[in-house]
């Protein structure tokens, strides 16, 4: 999820999403520092967050830890 989106921004997509029951897990890409976001972040339903420009590898294993915890939990 990019949080800078024209119309509607990533925080107010991710709320809209989980306003829906949607539990798929939610990454932001983001430019902005992560400590400036953090809590609006999580306050909108976003599980992690990773900042542009980024890593593939740091993604994937953002993606992979994501995807075991929605294993374990369910």
């Amino acid at each position: 999820m990019d949080i800078n989106m024209p119309l509607m921004n990533g925080f107010e997509t991710s709320k809209r999403i989980r306003l829906q029951g949607i539990k798929t897990p939610i990454v932001a890409l983001t430019a902005f520092d992560k400590d400036e976001i953090t809590d609006e972040a999580i306050s909108s339903g976003i599980n992690d967050i990773i900042i542009k420009p980024f890593e593939p590898v740091k993604l994937f294993k953002i993606i992979s830890y994501l995807i075991e915890e929605a294993k374990n939990a369910g």
